[in-house]
């Protein structure tokens, strides 16, 4: 064991001096003075063999092992922690490079984590079992085995380190949006004005219900109570999402109880901006937002938006049954009132033919769904919600033409009685507006039904046509 143990600490011995010999020929700028692995595979095979190109052993080494696309990369970073060489000097040996790859860019700190990798474990065993049992070999069993243990002992908590600094980066970055997310100030909302639920009489007397009703009502702060109807007008709006950069100029428009407006334009154009005024999630700069002739900053944000519902391009749902998700729309809806959103837009049908019906439990990507099938889950979720008014973005963009019939016969259900503001770039889905207003760069250029704007032969013309303009 005494011999064993002196044997490795003459070849450590060597080792070192090999190496700071490498730095100090590549500090002075000698052509051949950074080491590689090839360097580091003579010192060993030199310290427990004597060369015969007849051996087999000494033959694998110069066939593989001088390979410098082998054992150079993956031994050169664990001779220079052998030698003990500060990062500095680490670094300055990375920029010289190793002659025998002949790679300028070649990484000695690569050689830790690949040592203590199943490859560079694999080619120490195969080494030293080698030179173990070659007889004239003055390495034995007990001393490879103590090696190899000691060397795992010495990089693997190199390598566990590396994975645990990129743990608290990933920790960090999303700490650090969390952090920010926390220090954003709340919004404010001086509303006052509340949405209920009514009954109006014969004679249009308008009084509150302390039950669900078909019949929502504005509550002024002194008690008036106002019929929600639904009309939306702007007079003069204009937005900036940053005061150097206006969004939108002068938009004027006036939405009646149960009509359909549709926004059409190019991509950036304001039309989903328009929509996010209309749920305040942000407040204008100039101009004036009315809800059936209140303004909207007099009424409670969170009442205003009980009063709109959205149906987005991406279906969100979530983890549970259908039933559940469908109920997410108004929580305290019961079986039978689900099961009515669900027939009232046409999911149904689809929704019994599932394992498990109305019971069937979907994950929140509901990849047992097809896309359109998720859309009217979707919308039977806000049908549940009836709200008086409907915010429809791109809702039927991400589906194919067959299944946009059956998702827009769902939405036409929907919208009958309600006033609906539709964003959609399938124009054949706006046909049937009773209003289309074309926006531009922020501004409306062209309002009309679907047969006006194609008279007027202008951009909604083009749009439609994909025809230039004369």
């Amino acid at each position: 064991m005494a011999n064993s143990i002196s044997v490795l600490n003459h070849a450590a011995d060597n080792i070192r001096i090999l190496a700071a010999s490498a730095v100090e020929k590549a500090k002075s700028g000698h052509p051949g003075g950074a080491m590689g692995g090839a360097d580091f595979i003579n010192v060993l095979y030199s310290e427990y063999l004597t060369y015969d190109p007849s051996n087999p052993i000494w033959a694998a080494r110069d066939r593989f092992f001088l390979d410098p696309g082998h054992m150079a990369p993956m031994l050169y970073g664990q001779l220079c922690l052998i030698g003990k060489y500060s990062l500095e000097e680490l670094a300055n040996l990375r920029q010289w490079g190793s002659p025998t790859t002949g790679h300028p860019e070649f990484d000695p700190t690569r050689g830790v984590e690949n040592t203590s990798g199943p490859l560079g474990q694999g080619h120490a065993y195969a080494v030293g079992a080698a030179i173990a049992m070659h007889s004239s070999a003055a390495l034995s069993i007990g001393t490879l085995v103590a090696f190899l243990t000691l060397n795992k002992n010495f990089t693997q908590p190199i390598a566990q380190i590396s994975q645990q600094v990129n743990s608290v980066l990933n920790a960090s970055a999303g700490a650090e949006r969390i952090f920010d997310l926390l220090d954003e100030e709340a919004e404010t909302d001086n509303g006052k004005v509340e949405i209920i639920n009514a009954t109006v009489d014969d004679n249009g007397v308008v009084t509150p219900a302390d039950h669900r009703t078909d019949t929502w009502a504005w509550k002024a702060p002194d008690g008036q109570l106002t019929k929600v109807e639904g009309g939306v007008s702007f007079d003069m709006v204009d937005f900036s999402y940053v005061p150097e950069k206006q969004v939108l100029y002068d938009i004027v428009l006036d939405a009646m109880p149960d009509q359909k407006i549709a926004f059409v334009g190019g991509t950036g154009a304001g039309k989903t901006t328009i929509t996010n005024l209309i749920n305040r999630f942000y407040d204008i700069q100039d101009g004036k937002i009315q809800y059936d002739g209140i303004n909207i900053n007099d009424i409670s944000k969170p009442h205003l938006r009980r009063s709109l519902g959205m149906v987005l391009q991406e279906a969100q749902l979530f983890t549970g049954t259908v039933m559940d998700n469908i109920r997410y729309g108004r929580l305290d809806a019961t079986d039978q009132e689900c099961i009515e959103a669900a027939k009232l837009v046409g999911a149904d049908d689809f929704i019994r033919r599932l394992s498990n019906g109305y019971h069937t439990v979907i994950s929140g990507t509901a990849s047992n769904l097809s896309q359109g099938e998720r859309q009217l889950l979707s919308i039977a979720r806000t049908a549940i919600a009836d709200p008086p008014v409907l915010i429809l973005d791109e809702a039927t963009s991400s589906i194919d033409t067959r299944t946009e019939r059956m998702v827009q016969q769902g939405m036409d259900s929907l919208m009958r009685g309600r006033t609906t503001f539709v964003i959609a770039h399938r124009l054949s889905t706006v046909r049937n507006s009773d209003c289309i207003i074309v926006l531009e760069h922020g501004r409306i250029i062209e309002r009309g039904t679907h047969d006006e704007l194609l008279a007027l032969k202008g951009k909604y013309y083009q749009l439609y046509t994909g025809n230039d303009i004369g």
